[in-house]
């Protein structure tokens, strides 16, 4: 691809998943790429902070960036480079080791339309609802497996303070047992209904609280998705156009 000259057309890049890649071969790429818009270094483990250099050098029109378990990456170094990076709107992270402080510094200074810290055991409940309170342009949320943060209260709150979430990945927090909540929190802000797409595997919601969530809400809950089990995966978080 780098001899080919044809990086200056490339708005999308995938790389997910390529255990083989290192940081050299993604420099080499980026240099190539002044256009890119969304790029996915998604476990690719062998990168480290390095990377994200290239990007934050190379990627000025950057607007989504998925690193989600590419764990040689710190949190320090993404919220050093963000600055570099000012067209960025959707960061997806799990992972990397959030905590309250690094989570409050992540959202202080931007309005985010996609967000994952999903994997993040030492984020608490009330780090969550701090961050994210100022987040009202949010469309996509992914916290998986923060079982130290997110139950029913948070989910309220979540559905109260982020009226244009249309995606939510909640798999792994075994303490949420219903979206009725998330629902109750939408009515009580006067929220019009959107579209709702949700992941819940390992969770404890059932498809009898959803029917009941439904019954609860029929209004709001109209165009509710909640996938339970693996066939949700490759829809996973609904990543916006380029």
């Amino acid at each position: 691809m780098v001899k080919s000259g044809m990086g200056e057309n490339v708005g999308v890049l995938d790389l997910t998943g390529v255990q083989t890649i290192t940081d050299d071969v993604v420099s080499d790429l980026l240099t190539t790429m002044p256009n890119l818009q969304r790029l996915s270094l998604k476990n690719c483990r062998r990168l480290t902070g390095k990377s994200l250099q290239s990007v934050a050098t190379n990627l000025q029109s950057i607007k989504c960036l998925d690193i989600g378990g590419t764990y040689n990456i710190t949190t320090a170094e993404v919220l050093e480079l963000l600055p570099s990076m000012p067209n960025l709107d959707e960061i997806y992270a799990g992972g990397l080791g959030w905590t309250d402080l690094s989570f409050e510094q992540l959202t202080s200074d931007r309005f985010w339309k996609g967000i994952g810290v999903g994997f993040s055991d030492r984020l608490t409940a009330s780090g969550l609802r701090e961050a994210l309170t100022s987040q009202t342009d949010l469309e996509r949320l992914s916290i998986p497996f923060c079982e130290q943060a997110l139950d029913t209260s948070l989910l309220g709150f979540l559905g109260r303070s982020l009226p244009k979430v249309s995606a939510l990945d909640i798999r792994g927090n075994n303490a949420v047992n219903s979206l009725t909540s998330w629902f109750d929190g939408r009515v009580s802000a006067g929220a019009e209904a959107v579209e709702l797409f949700v992941l819940a595997r390992y969770s404890n919601i059932t498809k009898a609280s959803l029917e009941e969530t439904k019954r609860i809400h029929p209004i709001q809950a109209t165009e509710l998705t909640c996938v339970l089990d693996g066939s949700g995966v490759g829809g996973g978080i609904q990543r916006g156009s380029a």
